[in-house]
């Protein structure tokens, strides 16, 4: 995953994460990209010395500062700290702990932080039964008793919301068929029923979201369009829940694209961020995969009726 700080030149500091094939180590790192797309070599964050530093969140709640949100843990069955470090500077400040979130146990919580419009943090995370769940706090470090919106295991939870307030939150369900829905809430508590993002395909994976200019959403997730695997598509959502048309936005010259990540620029572009996988075992699972990237100079087609 990525995260991601926009400058005022248009470009932006880009965290991701890396992890061996066996998933016993892993560390963030940061690049600086250009407004014309150049980007620097990759520096390591040093924000911990835990065995897996992960899950990257870029935060900038209203006027309460830049925050580089992420986990720590000594292995994957090792219980599982969130800490947040000052990205305001040239160089992050010294990590601070957050929480506990109730239900944010171990790695495969994943929780994904997002700044709402109203000072508060969300995040968006897999509880220790799985199930994708959502909290919110008034000052970046306490939050909320969770709320499941699930009653058995998922994946990929996020949550994202529009510029009248309103939340949208997705994840993925079920191996077969493997689909992405979408539910949205006005309060945080109370959630309509999952709608799938899209019947272009039944494997659809890795939904994430970014307001659109009009004050709307766009989601991004994939599925795979041809032989070579997969692509990354998008398409708007409207906050009475109407879905716009689908639009594709990887190609074969992307790669195997996959963990879509989105971002707005100072100049209002996107910076679309993701992992394209290089390398499959015998069995078809990615074994390396690299940091790929792409500015989109617009949103996706509006909602309309």
């Amino acid at each position: 995953m990525a995260a991601a700080f926009p400058d005022a030149s248009g470009g932006a500091r880009i965290v991701f994460e890396t992890y061996d094939v066996a998933f016993t180590s892993a560390s963030l790192w940061s690049i600086a990209l250009a407004s014309d797309g150049a980007v620097t070599p990759p520096d390591i964050v040093p924000v911990g010395d835990e065995s897996m530093v992960s899950s990257p969140s870029a935060v900038a709640p209203g006027s309460a500062g830049r925050w580089l949100y992420f986990t720590a843990t000594s292995s994957l069955a090792a219980t599982l700290s969130v800490f947040r470090a000052d990205a305001s500077g040239d160089v992050f400040g010294p990590r601070a702990p957050v929480g506990p979130i109730d239900g944010v146990v171990r790695l495969q919580s994943f929780p994904r932080f997002h700044p709402l419009d109203d000072g508060r943090v969300a995040v968006a995370f897999l509880d220790e039964a799985g199930r994708p769940s959502y909290a919110s706090s008034d000052d970046g470090l306490r939050f909320s008793p969770a709320v499941a919106l699930a009653a058995s295991a998922k994946a990929i939870a996020r949550v994202g919301s529009f510029a009248d307030g309103s939340l949208a939150f997705t994840y993925q369900t079920g191996k077969t068929p493997q689909v992405v829905t979408v539910q949205r809430s006005i309060d945080g508590v109370t959630w309509t029923d999952p709608v799938p993002v899209t019947d272009a395909s039944m494997n659809v994976h890795d939904a994430t979201s970014l307001r659109r200019r009009d004050g709307g959403l766009d989601i991004y997730y994939i599925y795979p369009a041809e032989a070579f695997g997969f692509s990354i598509f998008r398409r708007a959502l409207a906050a009475d829940g109407l879905l716009g048309a689908e639009e594709r936005v990887t190609d074969e010259a992307s790669g195997d694209a996959t963990k879509p990540n989105v971002f707005r620029l100072s100049d209002c572009r996107v910076l679309l961020a993701y992992a394209e996988i290089t390398e499959r075992d015998a069995a078809g699972q990615p074994i390396e995969q690299r940091l790929g990237a792409r500015l989109l100079a617009a949103d996706a087609p509006p909602a309309s009726p």
